[in-house]
Protein backbone atom coordinates (compact mmCIF):
# COMPACT_ATOMS: atom_id res chain seq x y z
CA UNK A 1 0.00 0.00 0.00
CA UNK A 2 1.23 3.87 -0.59
CA UNK A 3 2.47 5.30 2.41
CA UNK A 4 0.04 8.05 3.21
CA UNK A 5 1.87 11.95 2.00
CA UNK A 6 3.47 14.04 4.52
CA UNK A 7 3.68 17.39 4.95
CA UNK A 8 6.96 18.74 2.97
CA UNK A 9 8.90 21.91 4.23
CA UNK A 10 11.19 21.99 1.11
CA UNK A 11 10.60 25.41 -1.25
CA UNK A 12 11.34 23.70 -4.12
CA UNK A 13 9.08 20.66 -3.72
CA UNK A 14 6.72 23.22 -1.90
CA UNK A 15 4.10 20.41 -0.81
CA UNK A 16 1.65 21.39 1.38
CA UNK A 17 -0.59 20.14 4.33
CA UNK A 18 -3.78 18.60 3.45
CA UNK A 19 -7.03 21.34 5.29
CA UNK A 20 -8.75 19.62 8.52
CA UNK A 21 -12.19 18.05 7.82
CA UNK A 22 -14.42 20.79 9.02
CA UNK A 23 -11.88 23.51 6.52
CA UNK A 24 -12.47 21.03 3.27
CA UNK A 25 -16.62 20.48 3.99
CA UNK A 26 -16.21 24.27 3.85
CA UNK A 27 -14.93 24.03 0.50
CA UNK A 28 -17.38 20.95 -1.18
CA UNK A 29 -19.28 22.02 -3.49
CA UNK A 30 -21.95 19.54 -4.50
CA UNK A 31 -23.87 19.93 -7.55
CA UNK A 32 -25.23 17.35 -9.93
CA UNK A 33 -23.48 16.07 -13.07
CA UNK A 34 -25.16 16.07 -16.37
CA UNK A 35 -26.66 12.73 -15.87
CA UNK A 36 -28.66 14.23 -12.35
CA UNK A 37 -29.81 17.37 -14.39
CA UNK A 38 -30.83 14.71 -17.39
CA UNK A 39 -32.32 12.46 -14.80
CA UNK A 40 -34.65 15.16 -13.61
CA UNK A 41 -35.39 16.20 -16.97
CA UNK A 42 -36.94 12.84 -17.69
CA UNK A 43 -38.71 12.69 -14.64
CA UNK A 44 -40.37 15.55 -15.44
CA UNK A 45 -41.42 14.70 -18.94
CA UNK A 46 -42.35 11.39 -17.84
CA UNK A 47 -44.36 12.82 -15.19
CA UNK A 48 -45.82 15.52 -17.51
CA UNK A 49 -46.84 12.66 -20.40
CA UNK A 50 -48.47 10.33 -17.93
CA UNK A 51 -50.33 13.14 -16.14
CA UNK A 52 -51.70 14.75 -19.44
CA UNK A 53 -53.03 11.57 -21.39
CA UNK A 54 -53.87 9.48 -18.67
CA UNK A 55 -51.21 7.10 -18.58
CA UNK A 56 -50.36 6.04 -14.83
CA UNK A 57 -47.73 3.10 -16.04
CA UNK A 58 -45.16 6.24 -16.48
CA UNK A 59 -45.91 7.84 -13.18
CA UNK A 60 -43.74 5.14 -11.50
CA UNK A 61 -40.60 5.83 -13.38
CA UNK A 62 -41.01 9.03 -13.67
CA UNK A 63 -41.11 9.20 -9.32
CA UNK A 64 -37.74 7.05 -9.70
CA UNK A 65 -36.39 9.53 -12.02
CA UNK A 66 -37.14 12.77 -9.79
CA UNK A 67 -35.62 10.41 -6.59
CA UNK A 68 -32.40 9.27 -7.61
CA UNK A 69 -30.79 12.18 -8.18
CA UNK A 70 -31.76 14.01 -4.43
CA UNK A 71 -31.31 10.96 -2.69
CA UNK A 72 -27.26 10.68 -4.46
CA UNK A 73 -27.20 14.60 -3.47
CA UNK A 74 -28.02 13.12 0.20
CA UNK A 75 -25.64 10.55 0.05
CA UNK A 76 -22.72 12.27 -1.32
CA UNK A 77 -23.91 15.21 1.85
CA UNK A 78 -23.62 12.50 4.63
CA UNK A 79 -20.28 10.78 3.52
CA UNK A 80 -18.75 14.29 4.13
CA UNK A 81 -15.55 13.31 2.02
CA UNK A 82 -12.09 13.80 3.32
CA UNK A 83 -8.95 13.64 1.59
CA UNK A 84 -4.88 14.45 2.76
CA UNK A 85 -3.02 15.98 -0.86
CA UNK A 86 0.70 16.71 -1.36
CA UNK A 87 2.67 17.37 -4.51
CA UNK A 88 6.12 15.57 -5.14
CA UNK A 89 8.44 16.70 -8.16
CA UNK A 90 10.90 14.33 -8.91
CA UNK A 91 13.63 15.50 -9.51
CA UNK A 92 13.05 18.65 -7.46
CA UNK A 93 15.07 21.11 -9.73
CA UNK A 94 14.70 20.49 -13.28
CA UNK A 95 17.19 21.72 -16.17
CA UNK A 96 15.86 23.61 -18.70
CA UNK A 97 14.84 20.74 -21.48
CA UNK A 98 14.51 17.49 -19.30
CA UNK A 99 11.98 15.79 -18.51
CA UNK A 100 10.67 15.09 -14.93
CA UNK A 101 7.32 13.86 -13.28
CA UNK A 102 4.85 15.74 -11.32
CA UNK A 103 3.18 13.27 -8.62
CA UNK A 104 -0.10 14.22 -6.52
CA UNK A 105 -0.62 11.62 -3.39
CA UNK A 106 -4.19 11.47 -2.60
CA UNK A 107 -4.96 9.41 0.57
CA UNK A 108 -8.55 9.22 1.58
CA UNK A 109 -8.93 10.49 5.37
CA UNK A 110 -12.70 9.66 6.15
CA UNK A 111 -14.07 6.85 7.89
CA UNK A 112 -15.94 5.67 5.30
CA UNK A 113 -15.57 4.47 1.37
CA UNK A 114 -15.48 7.33 -0.91
CA UNK A 115 -17.30 7.75 -4.31
CA UNK A 116 -15.23 7.33 -7.87
CA UNK A 117 -12.86 10.04 -7.98
CA UNK A 118 -12.11 12.16 -10.75
CA UNK A 119 -9.26 14.76 -10.10
CA UNK A 120 -8.13 17.45 -12.75
CA UNK A 121 -4.42 19.01 -12.14
CA UNK A 122 -4.12 22.29 -13.74
CA UNK A 123 -1.76 23.54 -16.36
CA UNK A 124 1.61 24.68 -16.07
CA UNK A 125 2.00 27.28 -18.69
CA UNK A 126 5.04 26.09 -20.80
CA UNK A 127 5.33 22.96 -18.53
CA UNK A 128 2.76 21.00 -18.97
CA UNK A 129 -0.84 20.78 -19.92
CA UNK A 130 -3.92 20.44 -17.78
CA UNK A 131 -5.15 16.88 -17.17
CA UNK A 132 -8.27 14.85 -15.93
CA UNK A 133 -7.56 11.29 -14.22
CA UNK A 134 -10.46 8.95 -13.24
CA UNK A 135 -9.74 6.65 -10.20
CA UNK A 136 -12.12 4.46 -8.58
CA UNK A 137 -13.48 4.66 -5.50
CA UNK A 138 -10.84 4.68 -2.31
CA UNK A 139 -11.11 2.74 0.92
CA UNK A 140 -10.48 4.92 4.49
CA UNK A 141 -6.43 5.19 4.62
CA UNK A 142 -5.74 4.04 1.11
CA UNK A 143 -3.63 6.26 -1.04
CA UNK A 144 -3.74 7.05 -4.74
CA UNK A 145 -0.78 8.21 -7.00
CA UNK A 146 -1.51 10.04 -10.15
CA UNK A 147 1.41 11.15 -12.28
CA UNK A 148 2.03 13.47 -15.03
CA UNK A 149 4.93 14.20 -17.10
CA UNK A 150 7.02 17.51 -16.97
CA UNK A 151 9.19 19.28 -19.14
CA UNK A 152 11.46 22.15 -18.10
CA UNK A 153 11.93 25.01 -21.36
CA UNK A 154 12.85 28.08 -20.04
CA UNK A 155 14.40 28.99 -16.68
CA UNK A 156 12.99 30.10 -13.74
CA UNK A 157 10.49 29.10 -10.88
CA UNK A 158 6.87 27.89 -12.34
CA UNK A 159 4.27 27.56 -9.62
CA UNK A 160 1.60 25.03 -9.81
CA UNK A 161 -2.40 25.70 -8.68
CA UNK A 162 -3.72 23.43 -6.59
CA UNK A 163 -6.01 20.71 -8.17
CA UNK A 164 -9.68 20.13 -8.61
CA UNK A 165 -11.45 16.83 -7.25
CA UNK A 166 -14.83 15.83 -8.06
CA UNK A 167 -16.59 12.63 -6.26
CA UNK A 168 -19.45 11.15 -8.03
CA UNK A 169 -21.47 8.78 -6.03
CA UNK A 170 -22.23 5.09 -7.43
CA UNK A 171 -24.17 6.02 -10.13
CA UNK A 172 -22.91 9.50 -11.46
CA UNK A 173 -25.83 11.47 -10.74
CA UNK A 174 -24.36 14.08 -8.16
CA UNK A 175 -20.62 15.34 -7.49
CA UNK A 176 -19.08 16.94 -4.82
CA UNK A 177 -16.57 19.79 -6.05
CA UNK A 178 -13.46 20.20 -3.79
CA UNK A 179 -10.42 22.50 -4.22
CA UNK A 180 -7.53 20.39 -2.26
CA UNK A 181 -6.26 23.13 -1.40
CA UNK A 182 -1.92 22.14 -2.62
CA UNK A 183 0.15 24.12 -4.20
CA UNK A 184 3.74 23.60 -5.47
CA UNK A 185 6.79 25.58 -7.48
CA UNK A 186 9.05 24.15 -10.00
CA UNK A 187 12.16 25.10 -10.47
CA UNK A 188 14.13 24.98 -13.67
CA UNK A 189 17.75 25.90 -13.56
CA UNK A 190 19.88 26.36 -16.73
CA UNK A 191 21.10 23.45 -18.22
CA UNK A 192 25.52 23.83 -18.45
CA UNK A 193 27.49 22.12 -21.86
CA UNK A 194 30.09 20.54 -20.52
CA UNK A 195 33.66 22.00 -21.07
CA UNK A 196 36.73 20.33 -22.10
CA UNK A 197 40.17 21.90 -19.96
CA UNK A 198 40.85 23.87 -17.43
CA UNK A 199 43.85 27.55 -17.54
CA UNK A 200 47.56 25.54 -16.68
CA UNK A 201 47.51 28.79 -14.24
CA UNK A 202 45.07 26.85 -12.19
CA UNK A 203 46.14 23.37 -12.73
CA UNK A 204 49.73 24.27 -11.59
CA UNK A 205 49.20 26.97 -9.18
CA UNK A 206 48.40 24.54 -5.94
CA UNK A 207 51.92 22.76 -7.06
CA UNK A 208 53.76 26.30 -7.12
CA UNK A 209 52.40 27.41 -4.10
CA UNK A 210 53.23 24.38 -2.15
CA UNK A 211 56.92 24.32 -3.45
CA UNK A 212 57.77 27.80 -2.14
CA UNK A 213 61.21 27.07 -0.27
CA UNK A 214 60.92 26.52 3.27
CA UNK A 215 64.32 25.55 3.66
CA UNK A 216 67.36 24.53 1.13
CA UNK A 217 65.90 21.19 -0.04
CA UNK A 218 62.81 23.63 -1.55
CA UNK A 219 60.40 21.25 0.65
CA UNK A 220 57.07 22.86 1.63
CA UNK A 221 56.92 25.26 4.20
CA UNK A 222 56.09 23.47 7.51
CA UNK A 223 54.40 24.76 11.01
CA UNK A 224 55.40 23.01 14.25
CA UNK A 225 53.31 22.05 16.70
CA UNK A 226 53.64 20.28 20.16
CA UNK A 227 54.70 16.52 20.06
CA UNK A 228 51.80 13.48 20.85
CA UNK A 229 51.78 9.79 21.39
CA UNK A 230 51.71 8.20 17.76
CA UNK A 231 53.69 11.17 15.61
CA UNK A 232 56.20 9.89 12.94
CA UNK A 233 59.57 10.29 15.25
CA UNK A 234 60.67 11.01 11.80
CA UNK A 235 58.98 14.64 12.19
CA UNK A 236 60.65 15.45 15.42
CA UNK A 237 62.42 19.14 15.19
CA UNK A 238 65.14 18.38 17.31
CA UNK A 239 66.81 21.93 16.79
CA UNK A 240 63.37 23.63 17.90
CA UNK A 241 62.51 21.55 20.74
CA UNK A 242 66.07 22.26 21.99
CA UNK A 243 65.21 25.65 22.83
CA UNK A 244 62.22 25.09 25.12
CA UNK A 245 62.61 23.80 28.04
CA UNK A 246 60.21 20.80 28.13
CA UNK A 247 58.30 18.54 25.09
CA UNK A 248 59.28 18.02 21.44
CA UNK A 249 58.16 19.91 18.28
CA UNK A 250 57.29 17.93 15.46
CA UNK A 251 57.07 19.48 11.64
CA UNK A 252 53.43 19.79 9.76
CA UNK A 253 53.02 20.78 6.24
CA UNK A 254 51.26 23.83 6.07
CA UNK A 255 48.06 23.09 4.13
CA UNK A 256 47.92 23.74 0.46
CA UNK A 257 45.71 26.71 -0.40
CA UNK A 258 43.06 25.77 -3.28
CA UNK A 259 42.93 27.16 -6.63
CA UNK A 260 40.06 29.83 -6.84
CA UNK A 261 38.13 31.70 -9.42
CA UNK A 262 35.33 34.48 -10.08
CA UNK A 263 32.96 34.49 -12.28
CA UNK A 264 31.57 37.89 -13.36
CA UNK A 265 27.73 37.38 -15.00
CA UNK A 266 26.38 40.77 -16.78
CA UNK A 267 22.70 40.72 -15.59
CA UNK A 268 21.46 43.82 -17.35
CA UNK A 269 18.74 44.37 -19.53
CA UNK A 270 17.96 47.36 -19.74
CA UNK A 271 14.09 47.52 -20.81
CA UNK A 272 13.40 43.79 -22.08
CA UNK A 273 14.94 42.78 -18.30
CA UNK A 274 12.49 44.90 -16.70
CA UNK A 275 9.85 43.34 -18.93
CA UNK A 276 11.15 39.71 -18.63
CA UNK A 277 11.27 40.54 -14.87
CA UNK A 278 7.31 41.06 -14.55
CA UNK A 279 6.60 38.17 -17.06
CA UNK A 280 9.22 35.41 -15.30
CA UNK A 281 10.73 34.79 -18.61
CA UNK A 282 14.25 36.02 -19.29
CA UNK A 283 15.23 37.45 -23.15
CA UNK A 284 17.14 35.03 -24.96
CA UNK A 285 20.30 37.09 -24.35
CA UNK A 286 20.49 37.00 -20.89
CA UNK A 287 19.23 33.30 -21.32
CA UNK A 288 22.81 33.10 -23.58
CA UNK A 289 24.90 34.35 -20.72
CA UNK A 290 23.15 32.47 -17.87
CA UNK A 291 24.27 29.02 -19.85
CA UNK A 292 27.34 29.79 -20.62
CA UNK A 293 28.09 31.07 -16.90
CA UNK A 294 26.45 27.85 -15.48
CA UNK A 295 28.81 26.28 -18.08
CA UNK A 296 31.62 27.59 -16.70
CA UNK A 297 30.82 27.47 -12.88
CA UNK A 298 29.75 23.33 -13.11
CA UNK A 299 33.44 23.29 -15.24
CA UNK A 300 35.28 24.98 -12.11
CA UNK A 301 33.63 23.39 -9.36
CA UNK A 302 34.12 19.71 -10.85
CA UNK A 303 37.93 20.34 -10.97
CA UNK A 304 37.98 21.59 -7.37
CA UNK A 305 38.37 24.74 -7.56
CA UNK A 306 37.35 27.40 -5.01
CA UNK A 307 34.58 29.70 -6.96
CA UNK A 308 32.50 32.91 -6.45
CA UNK A 309 29.44 34.50 -8.96
CA UNK A 310 29.57 37.97 -8.53
CA UNK A 311 27.40 40.20 -11.04
CA UNK A 312 27.81 43.79 -12.98
CA UNK A 313 27.87 45.42 -9.73
CA UNK A 314 30.19 43.32 -7.72
CA UNK A 315 27.77 41.76 -5.72
CA UNK A 316 28.24 38.36 -4.78
CA UNK A 317 25.25 36.12 -6.04
CA UNK A 318 26.68 33.05 -4.38
CA UNK A 319 29.71 31.14 -3.26
CA UNK A 320 29.00 27.55 -4.37
CA UNK A 321 31.05 24.27 -3.10
CA UNK A 322 29.05 21.73 -5.73
CA UNK A 323 27.22 22.55 -8.91
CA UNK A 324 24.23 21.71 -7.93
CA UNK A 325 24.09 25.08 -5.59
CA UNK A 326 25.53 26.80 -8.52
CA UNK A 327 22.89 26.06 -10.71
CA UNK A 328 20.51 26.87 -8.06
CA UNK A 329 21.26 30.41 -7.47
CA UNK A 330 20.67 31.34 -11.41
CA UNK A 331 17.48 29.73 -10.99
CA UNK A 332 15.96 33.19 -10.05
CA UNK A 333 18.15 35.97 -11.86
CA UNK A 334 16.24 38.04 -13.99
CA UNK A 335 17.53 41.15 -16.24
CA UNK A 336 18.24 44.52 -13.81
CA UNK A 337 17.94 47.59 -15.10
CA UNK A 338 20.67 49.04 -17.25
CA UNK A 339 23.69 50.57 -14.99
CA UNK A 340 27.69 51.15 -15.61
CA UNK A 341 29.42 47.86 -15.43
CA UNK A 342 32.12 48.20 -12.83
CA UNK A 343 32.34 44.52 -11.26
CA UNK A 344 34.43 44.62 -8.40
CA UNK A 345 36.02 40.73 -7.40
CA UNK A 346 36.52 39.69 -4.10
CA UNK A 347 39.87 38.19 -3.08
CA UNK A 348 43.00 37.06 -4.99
CA UNK A 349 41.68 34.39 -7.57
CA UNK A 350 43.81 32.87 -9.94
CA UNK A 351 41.05 32.90 -12.74
CA UNK A 352 38.45 35.85 -13.65
CA UNK A 353 35.78 34.65 -16.07
CA UNK A 354 33.72 37.56 -17.26
CA UNK A 355 30.29 37.11 -19.27
CA UNK A 356 28.86 40.10 -20.14
CA UNK A 357 27.66 43.08 -22.93
CA UNK A 358 30.30 45.88 -23.04
CA UNK A 359 27.80 48.80 -24.27
CA UNK A 360 30.14 51.65 -23.91
CA UNK A 361 33.69 52.64 -23.46
CA UNK A 362 32.81 52.83 -19.28
CA UNK A 363 31.41 49.49 -18.99
CA UNK A 364 35.36 48.16 -21.32
CA UNK A 365 37.54 50.45 -18.38
CA UNK A 366 34.79 49.11 -15.65
CA UNK A 367 35.39 45.08 -16.40
CA UNK A 368 39.09 46.26 -17.65
CA UNK A 369 39.99 47.48 -14.01
CA UNK A 370 38.33 43.89 -12.25
CA UNK A 371 41.35 42.44 -13.43
CA UNK A 372 43.61 40.77 -11.15
CA UNK A 373 47.37 40.77 -11.18
CA UNK A 374 48.65 37.51 -11.57
CA UNK A 375 45.08 36.10 -12.94
CA UNK A 376 44.88 35.22 -16.30
CA UNK A 377 41.06 36.63 -16.99
CA UNK A 378 38.88 35.38 -20.05
CA UNK A 379 35.80 37.98 -21.42
CA UNK A 380 33.05 36.64 -23.05
CA UNK A 381 31.12 39.24 -24.93
CA UNK A 382 27.49 39.26 -25.90
CA UNK A 383 26.18 39.72 -29.18
CA UNK A 384 24.93 43.26 -27.99
CA UNK A 385 29.04 44.51 -27.75
CA UNK A 386 29.70 42.62 -31.18
CA UNK A 387 26.76 45.27 -32.47
CA UNK A 388 28.06 48.59 -30.74
CA UNK A 389 29.51 50.88 -32.68
CA UNK A 390 32.56 50.86 -30.13
CA UNK A 391 33.12 47.04 -30.14
CA UNK A 392 36.57 47.48 -31.44
CA UNK A 393 37.61 49.48 -29.20
CA UNK A 394 36.25 48.20 -26.20
CA UNK A 395 37.89 45.05 -27.29
CA UNK A 396 41.54 46.85 -27.52
CA UNK A 397 41.04 48.52 -23.87
CA UNK A 398 40.60 44.99 -22.79
CA UNK A 399 43.64 43.42 -24.30
CA UNK A 400 45.44 46.42 -22.98
CA UNK A 401 44.68 45.28 -19.55
CA UNK A 402 45.42 41.34 -20.20
CA UNK A 403 42.23 40.17 -20.89
CA UNK A 404 41.57 37.55 -23.24
CA UNK A 405 38.48 38.50 -25.46
CA UNK A 406 36.17 35.69 -26.79
CA UNK A 407 32.58 36.99 -28.70
CA UNK A 408 29.92 34.79 -27.18
CA UNK A 409 27.64 32.48 -29.43
CA UNK A 410 24.92 30.30 -29.12
CA UNK A 411 27.37 27.30 -28.23
CA UNK A 412 29.34 27.35 -24.96
CA UNK A 413 31.45 24.54 -25.71
CA UNK A 414 32.92 26.27 -29.61
CA UNK A 415 33.46 29.85 -27.38
CA UNK A 416 35.22 28.05 -24.45
CA UNK A 417 37.16 25.84 -27.39
CA UNK A 418 37.99 29.25 -29.17
CA UNK A 419 39.12 30.64 -26.24
CA UNK A 420 41.59 27.42 -25.45
CA UNK A 421 43.04 28.87 -29.07
CA UNK A 422 43.58 32.11 -27.76
CA UNK A 423 45.07 31.94 -24.60
CA UNK A 424 48.52 30.03 -24.59
CA UNK A 425 47.61 29.23 -20.81
CA UNK A 426 44.95 27.74 -21.69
Amino acid sequence: MTTAPAPVRDPVRAAATAPSSQAARRRVRRTFTARGWVMLAVGCGLAALGLLFDERDLLLPAVVALLLPPLAWLATFTSRPSFAAAYRLEPEVLQAGERGLLHLDLRNTARRRSGTLDVVLPAVPGITRASRHARGSLVPGRAEVITIPLQGVRRGRYPIASPRLRVLDPLGLCQANAALGVTATLAVAPRPVALTGLPRSLSGSAEARGAQPGGASGAPQATLRPYVSGDDPRLINWRASARQEEGLLVRTPEAVQADSAAVILDCRSGGEGERAARSGVAEEGLERCVTMAASVLVQLLDRGVLTALVDQAGTVLATPETPAEALAALVDLTGSAAAPLSPEVPGRPDLIIAVAAVHTDADAMGLANARRQGATCLAFLGAEAAAAASAERARAVLASHGWHVTDLGADPALDWNAARRRVPAL
